[in-house]
């Protein structure tokens, strides 16, 4: 992930809250979206472009100095969506946990989904299902707001071969990075060609339509819009975890998998647009980009040039897993960089800045724009790989136990001319970080690394750190070093940094990924054992 750094959000900040969409009656303004920040403790009031939203996901941490620089937080649960008949419409103070007391009456009445799935009451926020479904890009996000949005920006036709072919029309500036990328190519195929998902897409700007109130200044609106038919479809998110009331508070969605698309043929992606005087076509720098940049500064306050290229900026990942893969090609020219300055300008010296507002024709900055999404993450094989982990970690959350805070899945560092961090069959090799509470109010982590493919055998690390030292720094130093030294713990490097360093080997599988139930308990007394001792 490069240097991609946000001015708009504080640094050493997690998003707690957001509030109501709103926009200045004069015709030219844009959304803007409120937002509650805890900066060292402190609430901070801020206010973004709603093309911001692709990198709001409640809870997240923000540390500018960090790789990488967002972290989520809460208890990772994965379940399957019941169909959306089943979801009541309620707000998201419905939750019998929500912080009521130290929030703005807005952040009460925000729109949230709530369904039973699993055996679980889930409490799904409206703005987090779109964030993760529909806004990948500020430019997807900008769009939605406006009606007839996507039958303004694209058009789809039948080819006589069966296959389809998409293209922008003229005017529109979606990054031409975007038709490069096969994910994204995956992902506005699908919002474009699945009528359900496109009609979901639409009631964001028709529900703003019939429901915003304007005064004599301001416009404003709760988010709300009508979901697709996602039953079936797995999400992967993060959240709020209530053991005793089954209850499951959503904040942070990192993935779907087992999605339909419902498309036949191949989609095909024309890298042109109709050249028609005065429109896109031929203006320079319309949905021209540069690929992602290391070191790159966004704003959101000041309106960039429409003439200019898009820088693309990094920023965490959302993973799209269909049930069957979405045939796309990219057609016509490769893009060209026209206006603005090269990709190099600039590099070594000071950052590009670049806004993710939408673009004008009076703006001065440069473009710029997301990339975020993953088509080829298996979810499955993931969770299959850390099945009896999480069975573990399952059990080691109660209340005479351990309050389990957070766990979370990801790849270990890539060094340079090491191969640890990939499995024998050339997959990227990933660990499970778990965050438990003690009842005494000491917080400790669980790491466990996936050596399921028999390169070596790696013990389960529970570790502690100073109160004042960050641990998310630290544990990267812990992988790095695993990785330098070929999947082996680094001893010393984890005596110098960790109060509380101990191992707990793994029980005898008679499979592998199978471990009795009499095994898994002791495993699990052993866990509780280490996780709990001085």
């Amino acid at each position: 992930m490069g240097r991609t750094t946000i001015r708009s959000i504080p640094n050493n900040s997690q998003l707690r809250h957001l509030g109501n969409c709103f926009r200045r009656k004069e015709a030219e303004d844009s959304w803007k979206i409120a937002a509650q920040y805890l900066v060292e403790g402190i609430e901070a009031n801020k206010r973004f472009d709603f093309g911001m939203m692709s990198v709001l996901a409640l809870r997240k941490r923000y540390d500018k100095k960090a790789t990488p620089k967002f972290e989520s937080s809460g208890f990772r649960k994965t379940f399957a969506l019941p169909p959306t008949s089943t979801w009541q419409r309620t707000t998201v103070d419905d939750f019998p946990l929500f912080p009521r007391k130290s929030t703005r009456a807005e952040h009460h009445k925000q729109t949230c989904y709530r369904f039973q799935a699993y055996g679980l009451t889930v409490w799904l926020p409206s703005l987090e299902l779109a964030r993760s479904l529909f806004f990948p890009s500020s430019y997807l996000a900008h769009l939605s707001l406006q009606p007839e949005g996507l039958n303004g920006s694209f058009h789809a036709k039948k080819l006589d071969d069966g296959n389809i072919e998409i293209h922008m029309l003229p005017g529109a500036n979606f990054p031409k990075y975007y038709f490069a990328r096969q994910d994204y190519r995956v992902h506005l195929a699908w919002l474009l060609l699945n009528e359900n998902v496109r009609t979901s897409f639409g009631s964001i700007a028709a529900n703003r339509l019939a429901n915003q109130i304007v005064d004599e200044k301001y416009a404003r609106w709760v988010f709300d819009f009508n979901p697709p038919d996602l039953t079936d479809t797995k999400i992967h998110a993060f959240g709020h975890f209530n053991e005793e009331r089954k209850a499951f508070f959503v904040y942070d969605i990192s993935g779907f998998s087992n999605l339909d698309h419902k498309i036949e043929g191949e989609v095909h992606f024309s890298d042109t647009s109709s050249p028609i005087p005065g429109e896109g076509g031929n203006k320079p720098g319309f949905g021209i980009s540069s690929p992602p940049v290391e070191d790159l500064e966004l704003e959101d306050e000041f309106e960039p040039s429409a003439f200019n290229h898009h820088y693309i900026a990094q920023t965490p990942v959302v993973g799209f897993n269909f049930k069957r893969r979405i045939q796309t090609k990219k057609t016509g020219p490769s893009s060209r960089k026209v206006g603005g300055s090269s990709q190099d300008d600039g590099l070594g010296a000071h950052p590009i800045v670049g806004s993710i507002a939408e673009s004008g024709i009076l703006g001065t900055l440069p473009q710029s724009d997301f990339s975020q999404l993953n088509t080829e993450i298996d979810y499955s094989e993931l969770e299959e790989r850390f099945a009896m982990f999480k069975k573990l970690v399952d059990l080691l959350h109660s209340p005479e136990g351990l309050d389990v805070v957070s766990s979370d899945i990801r790849a270990v560092p890539q060094l340079p001319r090491c191969s640890s961090h990939l499995m024998m069959d050339g997959s990227k090799r990933h660990y499970m970080h778990v965050i438990v509470h003690l009842p005494d109010g000491r917080i400790r982590h669980i790491l466990e690394v996936d050596t399921s493919d028999g390169k070596t055998a790696l013990a389960t690390k529970v570790l502690e750190f100073g109160r004042e030292q960050e641990f998310a720094p630290a544990i990267q130093s812990i992988l790095t070093q695993l990785i330098k030294k070929s999947l082996t713990w680094p001893s010393k490097h984890l005596d110098e940094i960790c109060t509380y360093n101990q191992s707990v080997p793994h029980p005898k599988c008679k499979a592998i990924g199978y471990i009795e139930q009499d095994e898994l308990l002791h495993w699990r007394d052993r866990m509780l054992f280490w996780a709990k001792a001085t």
